[in-house]
């Protein structure tokens, strides 16, 4: 499993990726959440974050409410130094899963993340969707579908078939034959705009593909190629 952990006290954090990466968790540690953001990392390659609720500047809840709207499918911890019933419910309303109070236990973080993964994998619902891409359209196994254009149906194959269903700008710029300009991202961004609304209005999921700040966009649902 791979690990964010956001974390300003350098003690705290050194100590939790010791006890994570004994248990061979992979674990990328930032101390602000602005260095995170900064660093232009993939949210994608994290199953789950551990968040500072205090942190300086953008702090913990924010930077859970980035995080889940990134990634819907990320576990996310906060930590506390302080037992406040107003900003544990603050977390909750910002995506987070569960609320730990500061200095935790190494047992009651270890067992809070296998018992956060084991509800996270169980709670993953099939989309029951399928994609035929010569007729360009999407379905449900009820029937109910939705016909892409050229362009979409190109990109929606593309992310399906991708590793982690996510590719860069210059990837669906090139993709599309448009220019690498400030046209061909506004053109681009019609694009996904439009692939966006059919996959919401046939999935009813808002988040299906996200846009992935200065890298590109991602896919979020589960989607197989099938030949009607």
């Amino acid at each position: 499993m791979n690990i964010l952990l956001v974390e300003d006290q350098l003690i705290i954090s050194d100590s939790l990726v010791i006890i994570l990466e004994s248990k061979h968790y992979r674990v990328t540690a930032y101390d602000s959440a602005e260095a995170f953001l900064a660093s232009e990392s993939p949210i994608n390659p994290f199953q789950l974050a551990i968040l500072d609720i205090s942190l300086p500047g953008i702090d913990g809840i924010t930077l859970s409410k980035r995080l889940r709207a990134m990634n819907p499918n990320l576990g996310i911890i906060m930590l506390t130094m302080h037992k406040d019933l107003d900003r544990k419910l603050q977390s909750y309303e910002a995506g987070a899963d569960l609320f730990l109070t500061k200095p935790v236990a190494a047992a009651e973080l270890l067992a809070a993340i296998q018992s956060l993964a084991k509800r996270l994998q169980t709670e993953q619902p099939a989309d029951n969707l399928s994609f035929d891409p010569i007729k360009q359209k999407v379905q449900l196994n009820s029937g109910v579908s939705e016909a892409l254009s050229y362009k979409e149906a190109r990109i929606l194959r593309a992310l399906v078939e991708t590793e982690h269903q996510q590719l860069e700008y210059w990837e669906l710029l090139e993709l599309n034959n448009l220019d690498f300009d400030g046209k061909g991202r506004k053109q681009l961004e019609v694009i996904m705009s439009r692939l966006r609304q059919k996959l919401t209005r046939i999935s009813a999921k808002p988040d299906c593909l996200l846009a992935v700040r200065k890298i590109g966009y991602k896919l979020t649902l589960g989607i197989k190629i099938r030949y009607y």
